[in-house]
């Protein structure tokens, strides 16, 4: 029986075998050898999945980069891979908890919507009901709370990886069971960066928007501006102002009207990221001392009792606390604090940039 495999990256700099993982076709054999030894495989049983040629390769590999180890005469994966049965337990947990988070947002709700306010952001035309996803999910729930999860030595950054990445792995069969599973994907620099949000089974496009073409940004916070305007402004070469500007237009993420450009995604100003940052921070502090710390004992007792000894104990806890948030953010949904995502979603939504300069 073929089993939806869905591997979780979290970190970045990856390499080709993390990222095959998911590939439809080319990851099946890979997917396939990797969640059979979760619990242990012997050779003989190896060599009933995959060719001996196959199979020496495809070990070779995985153990180079600590997902797979050999215990006697069996393999076992180091990472947490689990069945849907074997999840139940595990999600019953992680939606318990983020019970706990809901609460916690619904009672903040109030105070997250005056620091919006204190932004410039509705000054740019953005409503509340636009960004609330972004602020929450996106920021509040994803970008600072894991920064917090590292910074107050809960759950170690991504370590360094053989292949040069930082990375914790997982896979859950089907996927966590929240009825909305997402992610944000980042680049962020000194000066700035841009972050997405995307939700599994959704299909949307992105944008990056980093480096020279975040001062357009920054001068379009500031309102509509003529294309001539933004030139002289940003002192940027004509045909890189020219081009930027068609692929933003082509991409959803501006309006025009007589040559003047109007942005329609939220664009934080330093200003801005530092009246969220300050209360982001404080509520992301909150809610793991008070809320997820609390919990590790019984998420780490839970996974011995269940027999996942051999699992990484950091990458067990990142893919909780993910699918902790996940659960969170439905829950919010549901109890309409925070709108459904749109259908298709489009390029501006849960697109978000700040600009430090």
């Amino acid at each position: 029986m073929s089993r939806n495999l869905v591997f979780s990256v979290y970190g970045y700099g990856f390499s080709i075998p993390i990222a095959i993982l998911n590939e439809p076709l080319l990851g099946r054999l890979y997917r396939d050898l990797l969640f059979e030894a979760r619990r242990g495989l012997t050779e003989e049983a190896l060599a009933k999945i995959l060719s001996p040629a196959v199979v020496n390769d495809i070990i070779s590999v995985y153990t180079h980069l600590g997902i797979l180890i050999k215990d006697g005469n069996k393999l076992w994966t180091t990472i947490p891979l689990f069945s849907n049965e074997e999840k139940k337990p595990l999600m019953r947990e992680a939606d318990r908890i983020a019970r706990s988070m809901t609460k916690y947002i619904s009672r903040h709700l109030r105070e997250i919507i005056n620091q919006y306010r204190r932004t410039s952001l509705p000054r740019q035309g953005l409503e509340w009901r636009d960004v609330s996803f972004t602020l929450i999910g996106g920021m509040l729930l994803d970008q600072y709370l894991f920064r917090t999860i590292h910074e107050r030595n809960v759950v170690p950054p991504p370590p360094l990886r053989p292949d040069g990445g930082k990375w914790y792995l997982w896979c859950l069969e089907d996927g966590t069971g929240s009825p909305y599973e997402y992610w944000v994907s980042m680049i962020s620099s000194p000066i700035g960066g841009c972050a997405c949000i995307w939700i599994r089974g959704m299909k949307r496009s992105y944008v990056h928007i980093y480096g020279e073409a975040l001062r357009l940004a920054m001068l379009l916070a500031e309102g509509v501006k003529t294309r001539d305007e933004l030139m002289y402004r940003s002192a940027l070469p004509a045909d890189f102002v020219h081009d930027t500007l068609n692929k933003w237009l082509e991409r959803g993420l501006l309006e025009a009207k007589d040559d003047e450009f109007r942005h329609k995604f939220p664009i934080l100003l330093k200003p801005d990221v530092s009246v969220l940052s300050s209360a982001f921070r404080r509520m992301c502090g909150e809610l793991v001392e008070n809320i997820l710390r609390r919990n590790i004992s019984v998420l780490l007792k839970l996974k011995h009792r269940l027999g996942y000894e051999h699992i990484d104990d950091a990458a067990f806890l990142v893919m909780m606390f993910h699918a902790i948030k996940q659960f969170t953010v439905s829950r919010l949904i549901e109890l309409g604090i925070l709108p459904e995502p749109p259908k298709p979603i489009p390029t501006w939504w849960g697109f978000w940039v700040w600009c430090l300069f």
